[in-house]
């Protein structure tokens, strides 16, 4: 999406990438309408789904308030939540600033696309590469936490390593680095928070809405707080000076996850039924 809209935008102008969109929109809401089957017809009635079994554990129907009050009074769950919203805000934190920064080198707007189509590219790889995370856990989060902060030292560059070129090979190096170490802090925390948060809250409906629940507040905050303070401090501070406090907020992080104690974060694999532990052998 992001090189074919800088194509578009260099082949006739602003409005053309978002004619093209509405157009494309328009016809496959139309082919999926067509598609889909309705309610209606075959003569059978709508298959209801099965209820929940009479065993089934699901504390959170009674009190949702409960869940969530318990969520915020846990450390584990907590830092598990705040560090996927910083490394979900990554590439927010980009698609704000980068553009601009790119104006600087003179680079046109497919490139700029194609790096972001880079990062992309690198963050699915590593995604599909490290799978679910299990028997890795933070040890591969820091590992992910540390190249997020070395991409972002190379994006600007960072004033405080003078040495780094301004170039488009630069550029280029930190955005691997970036979908690469993105995919590698926030795919194993996510997986322990919802491990977390499943082991104490039961497996019934409502629990499994709540922690689906959770999971895209983590995701939605990351968006939303990446662009707001990736424009904040560019604007502040400037680009270079703006990845650097990013890239800090990184290291920060690794930091205080090495700092905490293994034992919170062994978890029980219910597929497999036996003790996991997040932080290797």
């Amino acid at each position: 999406g992001t090189p074919l809209g800088g194509i578009l935008y260099d082949a006739g102008g602003f409005m053309f990438p978002f004619t093209i969109l509405g157009i494309g929109i328009l016809l496959s809401s139309a082919g999926l309408y067509v598609i889909t089957p309705h309610g209606h017809g075959g003569g059978g009635a709508a298959q209801q789904p099965a209820p929940p079994s009479q065993g089934e554990l699901d504390p959170v129907l009674d009190n949702p308030l409960k869940f969530y009050f318990s969520f915020l009074s846990r450390r584990t769950a907590l830092i598990l939540f705040w560090g996927t919203v910083l490394s979900g805000a990554s590439y927010p934190f980009l698609e704000t600033t980068l553009t601009i920064h790119a104006q600087h080198l003179e680079l046109n707007t497919a490139f700029t696309g194609l790096l972001f189509s880079i990062c992309n590219g690198f963050f699915l790889v590593t995604m599909a590469m490290v799978g679910h995370g299990d028997g890795a856990g933070l040890p591969l989060a820091a590992y992910g936490l540390m190249g997020s902060a070395m991409s972002f030292f190379f994006m600007g560059p960072t004033p405080v390593i003078p040495v780094l070129p301004l170039n488009t090979s630069m550029l280029t190096i930190a955005m691997v680095l970036c979908g690469v170490g993105t995919a590698l802090a926030w795919l194993p925390m996510m997986n322990m928070l919802l491990v977390h948060l499943q082991r104490s809250s039961g497996n019934g409906t409502a629990a499994n809405a709540a922690i689906a629940g959770v999971a895209s507040v983590a995701t939605s905050m990351g968006i939303v707080l990446g662009s707001l303070l990736g424009g904040f401090l560019a604007d502040a501070f400037g680009f270079s000076w703006a990845t650097t406090i990013w890239a800090l907020a990184f290291i920060l992080y690794f930091v205080v996850i090495q700092t905490e104690n293994k034992k919170n974060y062994m978890f029980e694999s219910h597929k497999h039924h036996k003790d996991v532990t997040f932080f290797g052998k």
